[in-house]
């Protein structure tokens, strides 16, 4: 990429400036300032109006930076209100706010693309705050990837991308550095490359696996900690599995150093996070001595226990992404799919496993096999957008290998989308056991009563022992819960309480049980 260059996906400006709108930071400023933020979704709908329309109207680009930082302001007050310190309330957004909130993060990264844009074209970059540009236009689409992360969808490519070239393009001009000047104070890193290191962080710890709002605390976190990860433009003869790779010439997010080939002439950049994994441990200690998490850099509202099992969980995550040394097999098969935890409980019921595979209304489709591993397996997709086909949830697949006879369970862990080519390549890991379809009804101390909820049975060998556990929609474990559990193949019930969560992800949760003692 030549120093003064950057392929960045902004609007056309093809609004003349009218009386329509006074493109004037004064006027603009006035129009925020009546806004009803005693009605955050009317003030929201309002704010991403005017924010669209500006962004497609031609004038003067001095102007733009002074309007931009008056809309930094107004996206503070909504963020905050959206984005609160109550976990329970991110899940109460209505799917339009939701939506409204990612288009007023996308035009607010618009905005700042047009200024940087202009500036590179007019050869004006001396005379512009080109850190604080280059910084707040990453910021906004940071803010993007963090939204399709509680949203538990996948971003486009341009995304990821963009902001590769964004910390290539400052990393050129010698200003990757620097402290910026902001409007507000986002809970960030303090100059490009600490930006650009807690949002790589944040990706290598799958957000998809937490449960809904983590994905912000650990952002909230790595704001503040993300300097001690380091990044280096050399792999110092390290071994792989210390560190993560991203190639600033591509389309591609981080990744471990053993899951894409590099060429040499790539601009490769190396982050080193194991200092930060020691002052992870160390916060760890601090909380369980009673320390509040808000300390730490978490939100005050935050449960201390929840804290230290994020911090644990992605710690692991980060330790098995730098470790993927297993064995690919390489393989073509042809693979029948089905997902969720209602779809599977019908396709393994003989009763019902004929309708599910002939209607097309139903979780299903076809794809191909084309690697496994010990742990689990890689399909390829032909198509790239399914209802509730989520990371972590819950598939079945059944290939034409001589191995693969019946339907082999699984958690869907990755997604890598191919928009141009129509395909997906989903990474799949391996549910062990035997997998039988059952009903559950939460018991009462009057009787068996209420609602049926389709569970999964998963029985497995340990030591020479049956080991059962319930797989689930997410929402239906909870701790201590009276069950009657039913196996329509044996034609049997059982009085069940639920016991310890064994695997939790956004679409699922797991658990042991044991005999129910009312």
């Amino acid at each position: 990429m030549p120093k003064s260059s950057l392929e960045l996906y902004i609007p056309k400006q093809q609004i003349t400036r009218s009386a329509i709108i006074n493109c004037s930071p004064k006027a603009i400023k006035q129009e925020l300032k009546e806004l009803p933020l005693a009605n955050m979704p009317a003030a929201l709908r309002q704010t991403c109006a005017l924010l669209s329309l500006i962004n497609r109207t031609k004038f003067s680009d001095s102007a733009r930076l002074g309007i931009m930082q008056c809309f930094d302001n107004t996206f503070r007050n909504i963020n905050d209100y959206y984005h609160s310190k109550s976990q329970q309330y991110i899940q109460q957004i209505t799917p339009t706010e939701q939506h409204k909130l990612s288009e007023l993060k996308e035009e607010m990264a618009f905005g700042y693309k047009i200024i940087l844009q202009e500036a590179i074209s007019r050869d004006d970059m001396n005379h512009k705050p080109m850190a604080d540009i280059v910084y707040m236009a990453m910021f906004y689409l940071c803010q993007c990837l963090m939204q399709h992360y509680d949203t538990f969808t996948q971003p486009g490519l341009y995304l990821w991308k963009e902001v590769n070239h964004l910390f290539k393009f400052a990393e050129d001009h010698k200003f990757y550095r620097i402290a910026v000047k902001r409007q507000f104070q986002p809970i960030a890193g303090e100059n490009v490359e600490e930006l650009y290191k807690q949002i790589m962080l944040v990706e290598m710890a799958n957000p998809y696996h937490l449960a809904p709002g983590e994905a912000w605390f650990l952002y909230s976190y790595l704001g503040k900690h993300a300097n001690y990860a380091r990044m280096t433009d050399s792999s110092e003869q390290s071994d792989p599995s210390q560190y993560f790779s991203i190639n600033l010439n591509s389309e591609q997010r981080p990744h471990n150093a053993f899951s894409h080939s590099q060429r040499s002439e790539d601009p490769i950049r190396y982050l080193f996070p194991e200092k930060l994994v020691a002052l992870l441990d160390q916060h760890v200690s601090t909380l369980a001595g009673g320390h509040r998490p808000a300390e730490i850099g978490i939100p005050t509202a935050t449960k201390t226990q929840q804290v230290i099992e994020l911090l644990c969980n992605v710690k692991e995550v980060w330790r098995q992404s730098r470790h993927r040394l297993g064995l690919r097999i390489p393989c073509n098969s042809f693979t029948a799919i089905v997902w969720g935890v209602n779809t599977i409980h019908q396709l393994l019921s003989p009763e019902k496993q004929k309708e599910v595979l002939q209607d097309s209304q139903l979780h299903r489709t076809t794809g191909r096999m084309v690697n496994e591993s010990e742990n689990g397996f890689c399909l390829k997709l032909t198509h790239v957008n399914y209802s509730d086909f989520h990371n972590g949830q819950v598939i079945a697949m059944r290939s034409d290998k001589q191995s693969h006879p019946r339907w082999i369970l699984g958690i869907i862990r990755w997604q890598q989308q191919d928009a141009e080519a129509q395909e997906s390549l989903v990474g799949v890991e391996y549910i062990r056991g035997l997998v039988r379809p059952i009903t559950l009804k939460t018991l009462t101390e009057k009787s068996k009563t209420q609602r049926t909820t389709d569970g999964l049975l998963v029985t497995n060998k340990v030591n020479g022992r049956q080991q059962h556990s319930v797989l689930v929609s997410a929402g239906v474990y909870i701790p201590g819960k009276g069950l009657q559990l039913e196996v329509p193949q044996q034609g049997k019930e059982y009085d069940i309480q639920a016991d310890d969560l064994l695997q939790h992800t956004s679409c699922v949760d797991r658990f042991s049980f044991k005999a129910y003692v009312a």
